[in-house]
């Protein structure tokens, strides 16, 4: 896959977490977003017991399992 154009140059911008989804783990996260309002972001958080989303109000929301190569 290409670089999208406006990407970050080389040398700036360290990535500081990665994360490797599966297809079921985006269709979790696409679920969260369809229930949530058109105007409301959701964090996804990197825990070490899986992937979670917490919405607007605050909820927690399992969405994925952690690989071991994303440690």
């Amino acid at each position: 896959m290409n670089q999208p154009s406006g990407g970050i140059p080389p040398g700036e911008g360290v990535p500081v977490v990665r994360a490797r989804f599966t297809l079921k783990t985006l269709c979790n996260l696409l679920v969260v977003f369809e229930a949530t309002d058109e105007d409301d972001a959701v964090l996804v958080e990197l825990g070490a017991d899986g992937i979670w989303v917490i919405t607007a109000d605050g909820q927690r929301i399992f969405v994925g399992a952690r690989h071991a190569s994303d440690a």
